[in-house]
C-alpha cells in the first residue's frame, strides 16, 4: 500500500467529483447510456433535504483516485443496522495499489463504530477480478440470494 493514501469523508464541495465518479464508473460496467445522475441530485442525496447517502473519497497525494457511496440498511434477523455499499470504484490506473482495501477497511472501522452488524455490497458477475478481490478479503458471496428490480414500465403498473 502506498504510504501517501488516504481515504476522508466526501464533503459538499466534493458534488461535481463524486457526480465524474458515477460517470466514469458507468462508463467502466457500459452503462453510460444509463447515466442520467445530475450533481443536483448527488447534492441532494448526500448533502441536502433527501439525504439518504453518505460517501468517501480515495486519494493519493491529494489527488482524487477512487470514491464509495453507502447508506444504512436493516438486515432485520440481526436487530442492528448494516452498511450497504452501493458503489466503489477506483479509476484502473489506480488498482492494484491499496486504494479499494484502504476503502472498505474505512468502512469497515465505520461499521464497528456504528455498531452496524455488517458490509454488503453487490458485483457484477463478469467482474472477476473484484469478485477474486472481495473473496481474498473474507467476503462470502450469497448464492441463495436473488436480486429482483423492479423499474421502468414494470414498477408504473404496479404502482398503479
Amino acid at each position: 500500500m502506498k504510504s501517501n493514501l488516504s481515504v476522508r469523508k466526501a464533503v459538499p464541495s466534493d458534488v461535481p467529483l463524486i457526480h465524474s465518479f458515477v460517470q466514469s464508473l458507468a462508463e467502466y460496467d457500459g452503462h453510460l447510456d444509463r447515466f442520467i445522475l445530475t450533481e443536483q441530485q448527488v447534492a441532494a442525496m448526500m448533502f441536502g433535504n433527501e439525504k439518504g447517502l453518505e460517501g468517501i473519497i480515495a486519494e493519493s497525494d491529494g489527488k482524487p483516485v477512487g470514491f464509495g457511496v453507502f447508506f444504512h440498511n436493516f438486515p432485520t434477523f440481526s436487530g442492528r443496522r448494516g452498511i450497504f455499499i452501493e458503489d466503489l470504484f477506483v479509476y484502473p490506473e489506480f488498482r492494484g495499489q491499496g486504494f479499494g482495501k484502504a476503502m472498505l477497511k474505512h468502512l469497515a472501522k465505520l461499521a464497528e463504530q456504528r455498531n452496524c452488524c455488517r458490509l454488503e455490497w453487490w458485483t457484477l458477475n463478469w467482474n472477476t477480478k473484484s469478485l477474486e478481490f472481495y473473496k481474498r478479503l473474507g467476503a462470502v458471496t450469497k448464492e441463495e440470494c436473488v436480486i429482483h428490480v423492479l423499474d421502468g414500465d414494470a414498477l408504473k403498473r404496479l404502482a398503479t
